[in-house]
Formats: structure tokens, sequence, C-alpha cells
């Protein structure tokens, strides 16, 4: 089976919206994995930069996929042949902003069309929060596909409040598991300590910090004694909640360092500033006792550290060359312990 994820959303980089720690594409990849596809094609679309360097530098699903630059509007067949897939090969259509939970199989048992559009409904945990989503299994040479409801579930993701509802409820054991798949929809890539508290590898919660599942640390992170985290908290690989700060409902990116007293909820909180995420209002925050990054930038200036040492290096040599000539041999080890400060 070939598969493809199409563009359909009009969110840019829809792809990248995190659920529980991952970004939407590999929950999608996963799924496609598990549904037994051999080949799989990404479009990137617009704004497919973020798109491509994820797929390309840091998962290592992305690795074995085939993306296609293409431009919009562009339906599932355009990006199979633009991928170079055989044009008499069944096609699993997945848009790119929808994420199954159902059993594969059953998309492809439903009798009496030969091309469908498999209209599933979202799990009840997510009912009245996020609407399904629409999968087409597109026949060879048939361009009218049916559309069907099906028994399953999947749910269209459109922002990023609605990308961490399905993220807390799949940390929460909410949300149907695939078949054969255990008791997740997909994997966390972390423990689960306690229930719906989950820890990445080198994650630390310090003895007097107060949990509330569900709550994901990605890996490195530490909650300080004296923090409140969640319900509903993902802390980014690295990130520190320091003592006395209190979130809830909140995204905290990677190497970001939350100062202490600061109480936050419905935001994301990166090294810069703060962003609610229902309205989309950006706060800066310049004040590193507040926010900070763990991984401050530092200016480059090799050339100039290269310039100074070879100034140096040839000052040096001449003061060793008038001194050896000119003056007792005593002088010598005062420009050598020159060159050592310089250095």
């Amino acid at each position: 089976m070939f598969a493809v994820i199409h563009p359909s959303s009009p969110v840019p980089s829809v792809g990248m919206l995190p659920v529980a720690g991952r970004p939407l594409v590999t929950r999608q990849l996963q799924w496609l994995r598990a549904a037994g596809c051999e080949r799989v094609a990404v479009a990137l679309g617009r704004d497919g930069a973020e798109l491509r360097r994820w797929l390309s530098e840091h998962d290592a699903l992305g690795r074995a996929v085939t993306l296609v630059d293409v431009g919009l509007p562009c339906d599932a067949r355009a990006v199979a042949r633009a991928a170079g897939f055989p044009a008499d090969a069944p096609l699993l259509a997945l848009p790119d902003d929808v994420l199954p939970f159902c059993d594969p199989a059953r998309l492809f048992a439903a009798p009496g069309t030969a091309s469908l559009l498999a209209a599933l409904a979202p799990p009840a945990a997510l009912v009245g929060l996020l609407s399904g989503g629409v999968i087409g299994v597109l026949a060879p040479d048939d361009d009218r596909p049916t559309t069907v409801r099906l028994l399953g579930e999947a749910v269209r993701i459109a922002s990023l409040a609605e990308a961490m509802a399905v993220g807390f409820a799949a940390l929460s054991h909410a949300l149907p598991p695939l078949a054969g798949a255990g008791s997740a929809p997909f994997p966390v890539h972390a423990a689960e300590v306690a229930p719906g508290v989950w820890l990445a590898r080198g994650a630390v919660i310090q003895r007097g910090a107060f949990i509330e599942a569900p709550v994901l640390l990605g890996p490195g992170a530490m909650v300080r004694a004296g923090a409140r985290v969640g319900p509903r908290v993902c802390l980014g690989e690295r990130a520190v909640v320091e003592a006395a700060v209190a979130l809830r409902d909140a995204l905290v990116q990677r190497g970001t360092i939350i100062g202490e007293e600061l109480t936050a909820e419905h935001v994301v909180l990166g090294p810069s500033g703060i962003v609610d995420f229902r309205t989309g209002a950006r706060l800066r925050v310049d004040d590193p006792l507040v926010l900070a990054s763990r991984d401050p930038a530092r200016p480059t200036r090799a050339p100039r550290r290269v310039s100074v040492t070879l100034v140096v290096a040839v000052t040096c040599g001449l003061l060793w060359t008038l001194l050896v000539q000119a003056g007792p041999r005593e002088a010598a080890p005062s420009a050598r312990a020159d060159v050592a400060v310089a250095r």
C-alpha cells in the first residue's frame, strides 16, 4: 500500500503542531506504518521548511519517506505522481491535519465501492472539542470516491490548542489504542511514573514539587521543589521550572527556564516570550529572571581571536629576539608569562 500526506489545512506548518511531545506529522507516520504502508510521501506545501528540517534531521520515521514540494491547491494523486508512485497502485490519502485512531483494516474492508472517503467521528473523550476526520482510500482510475461513514475514530487538528487537547487525552489514556499497540494510540517516548505523569530519559521531578496529571516532561527537563505543574502541561527537552512557579494548560519550549514565582496558564512559554495559544496574543519578555534560555547564544568571534593571538605571538616573538640580543636572559620568562596571560 502506498500512502500520501497531502495538503488540506489552511494553517501554515500544521504538521509541526505538537501532539504529546512529537509533531503531528510524526503521529501520522506512526499510524501509516502501523497500517502497513510500504511507501509514504509527504507534501510540504507552503511554509514547509520547518517540516522538511524535522523529517530530514530529527525524525527516524521521516528518513524513510519521500518529501515532495508541491503547489497549492494539490490533491493526493498529484502528490503520488510527484513522488513517483505507480499509477496503478491503490493509495491511502491522509490530509495533513487529520490524525486517525482507527484500525486501518476497516478502511480496506468497506464493501460496495472502489474508492471511498471514510468519514470518521472523533473519540468520545474529544466529542464537542474537535471534529472528526476524513481519510481517502483511492483505487486506480477511479476519481469519484464515495463518502462512507465507518466505525472508527479520527480528529481534525487545526490549532495548537486542539493539538494539545489530543496529546493530553493520549497521556490520560482517554484515546482508543491501535489494534495490537497496547494501551496507547501512539508511542509517548517516555515512562509513566504515575497515572498520567510521563518522564522522558533524564527528566527529574525534585522532591517537594507538586504534579497534577496529565503532565509530560521531555528529555532532561526538570521541575524543582516548590513548583506546581499541571494539569495539562508539557515541558520540552531540557526545560526547567523553578521553585514557586505555577503552570497549568501550558507548553514550555525546549531549553526554556521559567523563573521563580511565575504563574501562567493557557500559554506557550519560550526563552523570549509568552504566547496565548487560544488567541495568538504575544508578549515579549526580556527579563532573564522571568524567562531565559538554558543555552544562551554566544557571539562567534573566532576571527578576532585568531587575529589577536597572531598579533600577540608576533609581538612576543619580536620581544624575545630583542631581549636575547640586547640584555640578560633573565627577561625571557617574563615574555613567556605575557603569552600565557594573553591566551
